[in-house]
């Protein structure tokens, strides 16, 4: 009833209208977590906004000139104005544990943004022969998504944990300081990398363009003794199908 001129085709009004409300009801039976998680059924908004500048502009004979105008406009305002968060300490700290450890072994890690620091691992160390042993798999179970949602804490004690991270082939670990430090498994994580098996090798500063910037460090430590040489993985559970890979 309002501004029929801007109204969508009947076919793309469908379409559009069809893929948000089947793509709501498809997250939300599977229960996604975060607001990312579902970009995919925003698509059809962004889809309708165009098209209705194509309308409105549909009688104007530099409509597409118009419109890459604008596009560009928005881009430039994004560019300028909008400060991306940024946070730095990752890639030294991966690539100052790359160039310390030994070939075909692992580095463990612990702390915030795990996928920040295998991706640097991967992107900037030049060590394809190095894994990453993500250790919220060791400390933690039953997580969902992000820590923040829910988790169990596996009680393990520092020599224990010690001897997981050789039989894992792990040579140095990349600790985030004051990050959950108050669970229990991550207490014995500290006394066990405090103990006399680890020595500290390094500290990096972790700083972000937002907030007080100061965010943690990360400690990088050497166990003492060597380990086996060789890239091993720790089982995962997939309690769903009942069984460890």
């Amino acid at each position: 009833p309002f501004a029929p001129a801007l109204r969508l085709a009947r076919v793309a009004a469908i379409f559009l209208g069809s893929w948000l409300i089947v793509g709501y009801a498809f997250y939300s039976m599977i229960a996604v977590k975060e607001p990312r998680h579902i970009l995919f059924i925003t698509y059809p908004l962004i889809l309708a906004a165009v098209l209705a500048i194509d309308k409105t502009l549909a009688k104007v004979s530099l409509r597409y000139a118009v419109s890459l105008i604008f596009a560009i406009a928005i881009l430039a305002e994004t560019l300028t104005m909008g400060t991306v968060p940024a946070v730095a300490g990752m890639r030294e700290a991966a690539e100052s544990v790359a160039q310390l450890a030994p070939p075909e072994t692992n580095v463990a890690f612990w702390g915030s943004r795990d996928g920040t620091f295998v991706y640097a691992m991967r992107a900037y160390s030049g060590r394809r022969d190095l894994g990453v042993i993500r250790l919220d798999k060791i400390l933690l179970s039953d997580v969902t998504v992000y820590l923040e949602h829910g988790f169990k804490e596996n009680v393990i004690k520092p020599d224990e944990l010690t001897d997981t991270l050789r039989d894992l082939h792990v040579q140095y670990v990349v600790f985030q300081t004051r990050y959950h430090d108050d669970l229990a498994s991550v207490k014995a994580l500290e006394e066990a990398l405090g103990s006399d098996k680890f020595s500290e090798v390094e500290r990096i500063p972790m700083t972000a363009n937002y907030g007080k910037g100061y965010m943690a460090d990360l400690v990088i430590y050497r166990m003492k003794g060597e380990v086996p040489r060789g890239r091993v993985a720790p089982s995962m559970q997939i309690k769903l199908l009942g069984r460890s890979l």
